[in-house]
């Protein structure tokens, strides 16, 4: 964990809204992988649930 928070905080000199910029988008998409992996685990466990129901 240490190491991807060291690889985020490693930005080149920026001006601090650009950096801020950054750090939001990079928050946003890691929440909406995040988001997206789950959903996307709920839907096959509820197809796999369907499947074996209708079985």
């Amino acid at each position: 964990m240490s190491k991807v928070s060291r690889i985020l905080d490693y930005h080149p000199v920026y001006p601090c809204l650009c950096l801020d910029q950054d750090r939001v988008i990079l928050v946003y998409w890691s929440i909406l992988n995040f988001v997206s992996l789950k959903i996307t685990i709920l839907v096959v466990e509820l197809l796999f649930l369907t499947s074996q129901w209708i079985r």
